[in-house]
């Protein structure tokens, strides 16, 4: 069975984010593109393998539940994914510039 991929709104803002500052301030559009597009190929591979990628530990979220994070290197950018196996779905939280200190 497939996992059903889930972008969280917060991610979709960093990724918003990123493609602006490459495309607009960069004045690289076409990069920007290809690596937005780069991306969706790399999440959409998730569908089949969700174990795909190495875990980066165990994070407190509510109430004492902890989430096992897995990242993901596109390029010059991190994705950080957590998988809910009970549901089959896969949510893609954030995506940082790799020398930003993603951990903090």
């Amino acid at each position: 069975m497939k996992f059903k991929i889930i972008i969280t709104d917060e991610c979709k803002e960093e990724m918003n984010e990123i493609y602006s500052y490459i495309s607009y301030k960069l004045k690289e559009k076409e990069i920007a593109e290809k690596l937005i597009l780069k991306v969706f190929e790399r999440v959409s591979d998730l569908r089949e393998s969700p174990r795909l990628y190495m875990r980066i530990g165990r994070f407190n979220i509510y109430n004492g539940l902890q989430r096992v994070y897995r990242r993901m290197i596109v390029n010059n950018y991190i994705i950080l994914y957590t998988v809910n196996y009970e549901s089959q779905e896969v949510f893609i939280s954030h995506m940082f510039y790799k020398r930003k200190n993603y951990l903090n």
